[in-house]
């Protein structure tokens, strides 16, 4: 028969330090760890204030510039279906008035 391992292991004093010094150790770390997060929770807090007082002054407007091109395209087909219907301008005429506007615009944008 194979000997059965007893609950009792006899451990010297030094591996008893040794264990002992590593849950210290993982303890620090683990204080460590709380630490850190909780700085990245401040910061993160901080970052969106700072996020939401700029777009609040104006200085960044990311969300509402993609809102304010599908607005512009959205308010350009509108126009153009109105106009065509009314038969005022083809749409042949709307994009070469188009492709003008944007040709002017790349030329004193160069200068």
């Amino acid at each position: 028969m194979k000997n059965v391992p007893s609950d009792d292991i006899p451990l010297s004093p030094d591996v008893l330090r040794l264990i002992v010094n590593l849950e210290k150790q993982l303890a620090e770390q683990r204080d460590q760890m709380k630490k850190t997060e909780e700085k990245t929770v401040q910061l993160e807090k901080n970052f969106k204030i700072l996020i939401r007082e700029l777009l609040h002054s104006g200085c960044i407007n990311v969300p509402e510039r993609r809102k304010m091109i599908k607005r512009s395209v959205i308010t350009q087909e509108a126009v153009l279906n109105l106009l065509q219907k009314k038969g005022v301008i083809s749409k042949r005429e709307f994009l070469k008035e188009i492709k003008q506007l944007v040709q002017r615009e790349r030329k004193t944008s160069s200068e």
